[in-house]
Formats: structure tokens, C-alpha cells, sequence
């Protein structure tokens, strides 16, 4: 949907699997989690936690995370 709409364009990014071709104008990044500025993606349902983690820090900080993180007994 992202990138239907436009807002990957030029961005790093990754998503599921075998959805590379959908990524319309994106740059197809490795990773569970990919952040580029406010742009944060991941490729699917098993990067859950991950994600989450990223959001937090993202949205209130990383000491947050990392409290987050250690609480839920997360690597």
C-alpha cells in the first residue's frame, strides 16, 4: 500500500517475501526492520516484536526500547 501510494518512492524499505516486485520505486533493503526517517517497514507477522521495538523508539525514544525490550525479555 506504501508503495501503490507513492511514499516509498526513494526510500529504503523490505516486505514480505516474494512481494520484492511490489515495492514500486523503493530501495529494496535486507533486514526484519527497515527505517528510513519516518518510514518504517518489516516482512511480516514474525517480525512483530522487532517492529514494535522500532516503533517505540521511533515514536518516544530509544531508552524506552530498550526498557520495552529487557521487560518483555526480548534478545
Amino acid at each position: 500500500m506504501l508503495a501503490k501510494a507513492g511514499i516509498l518512492a526513494g526510500r529504503r524499505a523490505t516486505c514480505y517475501p516474494g512481494c520484492e516486485k511490489d515495492l514500486i520505486g523503493a530501495n529494496l533493503a535486507d533486514g526484519d526492520v527497515v527505517r528510513d526517517g519516518n518510514i518504517i517497514t518489516s516482512r511480516g507477522a514474525g517480525t512483530a516484536v522487532p517492529f514494535a521495538l522500532e516503533l517505540i523508539s521511533y515514536l518516544v525514544n530509544p531508552e524506552t526500547a530498550a526498557k520495552v525490550r529487557k521487560s518483555i525479555v526480548y534478545k
